[in-house]
C-alpha cells in the first residue's frame, strides 16, 4: 500500500460478477461492492446529464437559427473539439487528485479540498487574465501544463515525503505554491481558444464552453475511476495526457 493508492480496501472489480454477488456482511455490501458500482453508474449519469443540460441546447438552438434562415456559425473542427475536451479532461485530473494528494500531506480531508478550490481557481483565473494582453499560440501552456503535470506525477510524493515534518504554515504554504504554479498556466490555453474562436464566430464560442463543460463533468467521474482502480499517478499522468493531446491539436494556426 502506498499513498498514490490510498483505496486499498477497493478490490471489486466493477466490470466483474463478483461485484454483484450477494453477502451477508453490509459493510461488504453497502462500502466495497456497491461504492465500486456507484462510479461507473456515476459516469453514465454524467454523460446522459450532459448531454440533456449542455449539449441537446446547443443543437436544438442550432437547428432554430438554421430554420429562421440565420447563420448558425460553423460548427467545431473536429481538433477544436478534442482540444476543449482536452482542457476539461486534463484540469480535472489535476484537481481531483491533489486534493487527496494535500489532505493526507495537511492533515484533513477539508484542509486539502480548501486549498486546492480556492487556490486552482484564483491560479488560472490569473492566467486568464494574464493572456488578455498576450496572444500566445494555445499549444505553448498546453506544453507548460504538461510538462508540469508529467514533473508533478514523478515528484510529488517523494517531494511532499521529505518535508512532512515541516510547521503548518510552511506546509500549506508549498501546497499552496504546487497548485498555483501548474494552475497559472491551466488558465491560459481556455482563453486563447475562445478567443480564436470569436473571431470566427460566436456560435464557436457556445460550442467551446458546452464541450468544455461537459468534458469537465464527465471527467471528474473518468478520473475518480483511474483514481480509485490505478492510483493518483494514473490520474495525474491522465491530465498530462490531455495536455498533450491539447497541444498537438492546437499546433495549426485557427484561421
Amino acid at each position: 500500500v502506498t499513498d498514490a493508492s490510498p483505496y486499498l480496501f477497493q478490490f471489486y472489480n466493477p466490470l466483474h460478477r463478483t461485484a454483484y454477488q450477494q453477502s451477508k456482511d453490509w459493510a461488504t455490501v453497502n462500502i466495497y461492492q456497491w461504492s465500486a458500482v456507484t462510479l461507473l453508474v456515476a459516469l453514465g449519469a454524467s454523460i446522459i446529464a450532459s448531454f440533456l443540460a449542455i449539449l441537446a441546447p446547443l443543437i436544438a438552438s442550432r437547428g432554430v437559427d438554421e430554420g429562421a434562415g440565420a447563420s448558425s456559425g460553423r460548427p467545431l473542427r473536429l481538433r477544436e473539439f478534442v482540444y476543449f475536451s482536452g482542457l476539461g479532461l486534463g484540469f480535472m485530473a489535476l484537481e481531483i487528485p491533489i486534493i487527496q494528494i494535500l489532505s493526507m500531506y495537511l492533515g484533513h480531508p477539508t484542509y486539502g479540498f480548501a486549498v486546492v478550490l480556492v487556490a486552482l481557481l484564483l491560479a488560472s483565473g490569473l492566467g486568464s487574465f494574464i493572456v488578455d494582453r498576450l496572444d500566445p499560440p494555445p499549444w505553448v501552456p498546453c506544453a507548460v501544463v504538461a510538462v508540469f503535470l508529467a514533473v508533478v506525477t514523478a515528484g510529488v510524493f517523494p517531494f511532499l515525503h521529505a518535508t512532512l515534518d515541516l510547521p503548518d504554515p510552511a506546509r500549506f504554504a508549498i501546497g499552496i505554491g504546487i497548485v498555483v504554479v501548474c494552475g497559472i498556466p491551466m488558465g491560459m490555453p481556455l482563453a486563447l481558444g475562445v478567443r480564436r474562436l470569436g473571431r470566427r464566430s460566436e456560435r464557436s464560442v457556445a460550442w467551446a464552453w458546452g464541450v468544455n463543460g461537459a468534458a469537465s463533468v464527465i471527467g471528474s467521474c473518468v478520473v475518480m475511476i483511474a483514481m480509485v482502480f490505478a492510483g493518483s499517478h494514473a490520474a495525474l499522468s491522465l491530465g498530462a495526457l490531455s495536455y498533450v493531446t491539447a497541444a498537438m491539436t492546437a499546433r495549426t494556426d485557427w484561421r
